[in-house]
């Protein structure tokens, strides 16, 4: 591992650790990182739906828009820097396909580093980091900072990947050093050579400090299926919530492509 890539993870990690959590799992990035990594002067652009079929239909403070029946697009440009490190952004906006009304969701910026793969095969390890700031009107409006370890194991027809995210705000009323935990899990088999299908698994357990109770946390379980070597990135999913706290159903997609 190259010493610009262990001091870019420490600057960052250190930077992080003077921040507040955030409270939930990432409505608009429903995604487990696999390590994969643009080339280097290469773009890509990823479009990221989805839509909450059944969630809480009652708001949770004066003004917010509601979960159910929400439409959730986010756009993510992204470019590789160096083989190792891609940088990117999101810009999220959201409709409530009630009355049509869009809402700008808000954007993060990201930066990403992935340990040479002829290190490591056959697993792949590296981090994410993302800053950025929501809006009022979705529960987001402070700034955050998430970090997110990457690690996958692939053998065959088979895959397995974790992101055991720590999330933080940066500014409002509730800060605090301790990180809210939220881990994502994703494994899947090559049904063929084209396609995967596989689970995936979301969740907020609260603070690392001082976990939610089981009804206030947020786990969800989907299934999901992947094109493999395409022209196009495309994931699907259907996921179901599996506390109160967590949205009842919820349908995804991702297509994106490289340049």
């Amino acid at each position: 591992m190259t010493r610009p890539f262990v001091g870019a993870l420490l600057g960052l990690a250190t930077y992080a650790l003077a921040a507040r959590p955030a409270a939930a799992v990432d409505a608009f990035e429903i995604q487990v990182y696999e390590g994969d990594i643009n080339r280097v002067g290469q773009a890509g652009l990823e479009l990221h739906s989805n839509y909450t079929a059944s969630g809480r239909t009652q708001p949770a403070f004066p003004g917010e828009v509601v979960p159910d029946g929400l439409l959730r697009l986010t756009l993510e440009p992204s470019f590789g820097v160096l083989p190792w490190w891609e940088v990117g952004a999101y810009l999220e906006s959201a409709t409530a396909t009630g009355d049509l009304a869009a809402h700008w969701g808000g954007f993060k910026l990201r930066s990403k580093f992935v340990v040479p793969a002829a290190r490591t095969t056959p697993f792949v390890f590296g981090a994410n980091f993302e800053i950025g700031r929501g809006a009022a009107a979705l529960g987001m409006a402070d700034w955050e900072v998430e970090v997110r370890p990457i690690a996958t194991w692939a053998s065959g027809r088979w895959s397995a990947s974790v992101n055991p995210i720590l999330g933080w705000t940066l500014t409002g009323a509730e800060r605090s050093a301790a990180p809210d935990f939220e881990p994502a899990l994703k494994t899947r088999v090559a049904a063929t050579p084209h396609i995967a299908l596989g689970v995936e698994y979301y969740a907020s357990l609260g603070r690392v400090s001082s976990p939610s109770p089981w009804h206030e946390q947020e786990h969800y379980l989907y299934a999901a299926g992947d094109l493999l070597n395409g022209p196009i990135e495309l994931n699907l999913g259907i996921g179901r919530g599996l506390t109160d706290a967590s949205a009842a159903w919820t349908i995804k997609a991702i297509v994106g492509r490289t340049f």
